[in-house]
């Protein structure tokens, strides 16, 4: 009798309550502790992952990259700068550290990592910032040591986006410098896309049909001989895709060390501006001197990427700032130059 009573009420249960709704499977469900949070994320849509790299819609453009390279990707730096006229600001990463280049990458838009006066080597080093600037999401462009075949492949091979090439003074050594990034006929890089990070170590395809048209080559003008009216127009007429500005060196040059803002080096220097303006070559510098805020040579002055500062030196104003805040009297105890740091010795 208890039986029957029990099949009675559960065939009335599956009766009444029927089929369950989606709504009401929904709610029902448990969450699955094991997935814990990578469970309950959403994946990053493709907009917010283009924005996450720095991309603008501009340089999403499909665009075709004229010039002598030639081939270009459409979201390369070369072409976001030459054909999509972005104007960038860019750090110089003097330290070699990955976690600083990490963290300016995910800053500013542009990297440049330096291996002219910086700490880094050409080798395992390179490989290591680069694979932190592309994780915080920024472009990296390598200044090389100097002019050096070497060098420019190094530096391509390891993935950079270009490379500025420091002390040009004529038209052969930026057709040099252009040669040592272009591929056969066009120049003579040595070949090896298999077995490269810039290829994705061989597992990207169509790599060597992109690369000329993708590295961004800059010669770098900072001396009175490169100066000169017909060494400049030869420099502008090789074929380089762009001009980096010294000004340090250029004041050193021209026998004012360190003082860039001296006339004779502002003179050069809104010379270089207006030359390149008049035949069309990109223009991109360091911003140093009290007349050459960062803003001001990108919105009037032409220039298309701007180095502001280095990592090195906003670690060390951020750690003088910290210790005048933090001390008392709001400046750094201690001898000159070594805060915190007790300027009395004991005699024996």
């Amino acid at each position: 009798m208890a039986k029957s009573a029990e099949a009675a009420s559960s065939s009335s249960a599956k009766r009444t309550s029927g089929p369950k709704t989606k709504a009401s499977a929904d709610k029902d469900k448990k969450p699955d502790k094991k997935k814990g949070l990578a469970g309950r994320i959403k994946p990053r849509s493709k907009a917010a992952a283009r924005r996450r790299s720095g991309a603008s819609g501009a340089s999403r453009r499909k665009v075709a990259l004229g010039g002598a390279a030639g081939g270009g990707s459409r979201n390369s730096l070369r072409t976001r700068l030459l054909q999509d006229k972005e104007a960038l600001c860019c750090c110089f990463l003097m330290s070699a550290s990955p976690v600083m280049a990490e963290i300016v990458a995910r800053v500013y838009p542009v990297v440049l990592l330096d291996f002219e006066h910086g700490s880094g080597s050409m080798g395992m080093d390179l490989i290591h910032l680069l694979q932190a600037v592309r994780s915080g999401g920024a472009e990296a462009l390598v200044r090389v040591p100097k002019l050096s075949n070497d060098d420019i492949t190094k530096a391509l091979d390891a993935g950079a986006a270009g490379v500025v090439v420091p002390l040009v003074e004529s038209a052969e050594e930026a057709k040099a410098a252009l040669a040592a990034a272009r591929y056969p006929p066009k120049g003579r890089r040595g070949v090896a896309p298999g077995c490269v990070r810039a290829s994705g170590w061989g597992l990207e395809g169509g790599y060597t049909g992109r690369a000329d048209g993708d590295a961004l080559i800059l010669a770098q003008v900072e001396t009175k001989k490169a100066m000169q009216e017909d060494v400049l127009n030869g420099i502008l007429s090789s074929g380089i895709d762009g001009i980096f500005l010294g000004p340090n060196d250029l004041s050193a040059s021209v026998g004012h060390l360190g003082n860039v803002d001296h006339p004779q080096v502002v003179a050069l220097r809104e010379r270089l501006e207006k030359t390149c303006a008049a035949k069309g070559v990109m223009l991109t510098g360091f911003a140093a001197g009290r007349r050459a805020s960062a803003s001001d040579m990108l919105q009037k002055r032409g220039y298309r990427l701007v180095a502001t500062t280095t990592d090195v030196t906003l670690m060390r104003e951020a750690a003088v700032a910290n210790l005048k805040a933090s001390t008392a009297s709001g400046r750094p105890s201690g001898r000159p130059g070594r805060p915190g740091r007790s300027g009395s010795r004991k005699k024996d």
